[in-house]
């Protein structure tokens, strides 16, 4: 029975040596952890060329492409200084448009839209008798 627990003892020493790291050696390096893919602000300026209601998305033309943004909840709309609603950007083909809105894979998600201001209504001319 001595030379089994002699035997049982100098296994046990054994592997908890054997399980130890060694002098020297580095611990395995942790997988670098993944980060989710980074929102950027982007800014585009061209035409308004359509809304859809249904999907809130606004289609803007800039440089003879046309981009699409997803107009968010949170988005501030405006045309001049006058704060508007996304309805609003139905009848606005043809306005000139400014929009600040994030990058998030595909989709760009509109932060801000500036639609610009209604142009003054031009006096008549006046014509000349004579």
């Amino acid at each position: 029975m001595r030379t089994s627990l002699i035997a049982a003892s100098v296994l046990l020493v054994g592997a908890t040596a054997m399980a130890a790291p060694q002098a020297g050696t580095k611990a395995p390096a942790k997988p670098a952890a993944t980060k989710p893919a980074a929102m950027k602000t982007a800014h585009a300026a061209g035409t308004v060329e359509k809304f859809d209601a249904a999907t809130h998305t606004l289609t803007v033309k800039e440089k003879g492409k046309e981009l699409q943004f997803v107009i968010g909840d949170s988005a501030t709309l405006t045309r001049g200084k006058d704060k508007i609603d996304a309805a609003a950007l139905s009848s606005a083909t043809g306005s000139m448009v400014k929009v600040e809105y994030m990058v998030m894979g595909a989709t760009k998600t509109a932060e801000k839209v500036e639609l610009s201001a209604p142009a003054a209504a031009k006096p008549a001319a006046k014509k000349k008798n004579g």
